[in-house]
This record gives C-alpha cells, sequence and structure tokens, in this order.
C-alpha cells in the first residue's frame, strides 16, 4: 500500500483527476484492505477523494465508476463521505453502459460501505441498477449473481416488493441455469440474499437454489 499511497500523492501533486488515473489506484488500494486505517487516513488519500467528487460528473466509463465504488466500499469509506452521492448520480446517468460484473461491483461496493439504499435518495440508483441487470440478465456469471443479490439486502433493499419481482426472477432463472458453476459461498451469498431481502422463499420458483 505505501507504493500506491506515493502513487496517490504524485496524482494529488500533479493534479490529475482524469477517471483512467484515479480508478485504478483507488481500486488496488481496496486491495489492502487490513491497511485500511493507514490508507484512510491519509491526507493525500482524502485530497484525491475530494477531487474526485469535483470532478465525477466528468467521468465517462461504466468500469471506472465501478471501479472506484468497489475499492472505496473495500477500505471501508465512511458512507457520509460526499463522493458517495456523486458516484451514485453519475452511475445513474451512465447505468446504460454497465456490464454485469460492473453492475453487481458498484452495488456490492455501496452495501460493504453500509449505504443504505432503501434510502429515497438512493431509489433511482437501484431502479437503475436492477433494469439494466434485468437488460443484461443472460450474460450474468454466477459471483456476479451472487454479489448483486448479496449487494442489494445488505443495502436494505426489500426484494419483496412487487417493483423488484422482476430483476428477482431473472437473478434466480440464471442461478438455476449456472447452478452446476456456482461454489458453495455463492450460492449461501445468493440465497442469504434473497432470504434477507425478504423474498419468499418458499415458492417454486425459489426451490432449486433453496435445495442446493
Amino acid at each position: 500500500s505505501t507504493m500506491l499511497l506515493n502513487i496517490v500523492t504524485r496524482i494529488v501533486f500533479t493534479q490529475s483527476s482524469s477517471s483512467k488515473v484515479v480508478a485504478p489506484v483507488i481500486n488496488k488500494l481496496g486491495r489492502f484492505s487490513k491497511e485500511r486505517q493507514i490508507i484512510l487516513s491519509n491526507e493525500h488519500f482524502h485530497k484525491l477523494l475530494d477531487r474526485a467528487s469535483e470532478t465525477c460528473f466528468e467521468f465517462k466509463s461504466a468500469r471506472h465508476i465501478s471501479m472506484i465504488t468497489h475499492g472505496l466500499g473495500k477500505l471501508g469509506l465512511v458512507k457520509t463521505h460526499k463522493i458517495w452521492k456523486t458516484l451514485v448520480l453519475q452511475a445513474i446517468q451512465l447505468h446504460v453502459r454497465f456490464k454485469p460484473q460492473e453492475v453487481a461491483n458498484f452495488v456490492w461496493g455501496l452495501a460493504t460501505a453500509k449505504v443504505d439504499l432503501s434510502q429515497p435518495l438512493f431509489q433511482p440508483v437501484v431502479a437503475a441498477m436492477t433494469k439494466q441487470a434485468i437488460r443484461q440478465q443472460d450474460r450474468f456469471i454466477p459471483q456476479s449473481i451472487a454479489n448483486f443479490v448479496w449487494g442489494l439486502a445488505t443495502a436494505k433493499v426489500d426484494l419483496s416488493q412487487p417493483l423488484f419481482q422482476p430483476v428477482v426472477a431473472a437473478m434466480t432463472k440464471q442461478a438455476i441455469r449456472q447452478q452446476d458453476r456456482f461454489i458453495p459461498q455463492s450460492i449461501a451469498n445468493f440465497v442469504w440474499g434473497l432470504a434477507t431481502a425478504k423474498v419468499d422463499l418458499s415458492q417454486p420458483l425459489f426451490q432449486p437454489v433453496v435445495a442446493a
């Protein structure tokens, strides 16, 4: 992490705000979650976040938005930091560009940072991401299915609501279709996510995954 923090310092002093520069560094810092206190207390890291918050609306890559969100989630950045709001607003604008893994990583990152997606502020991004998940359901792989549903549940989204029935059905059908490719942890996270999000698992649709 020391080397990456040195890169952060250079980025800050060169005043670079390109998502091509910022996103990979923040994402890689997320891999050092055991050193999160050192990273989160670094002055230049926070200067980088402040700059990213100010320039986020210039980011045009869904992948970079997802990378930043995933990395900050792993670091446990406080949910009240202003960058979350700007990332969410930009994700809404770019949601049709999100690929399945990017959808899953984005939602997972918010959930891991303990962002409450049931709040009115976040309803538009939840709606956007669930619609995109339905559009690209055939391209979801087991880990993305599990992470997406786990993320929604952890972020307090009530998937038993009628408006979420299409995405729950889509993800469940994909999970059944790819059941032999799921590792035990992923299927457990998927079922836990459904149950935690108040989905009635006694319905016939869910029996194949519940019994797995």
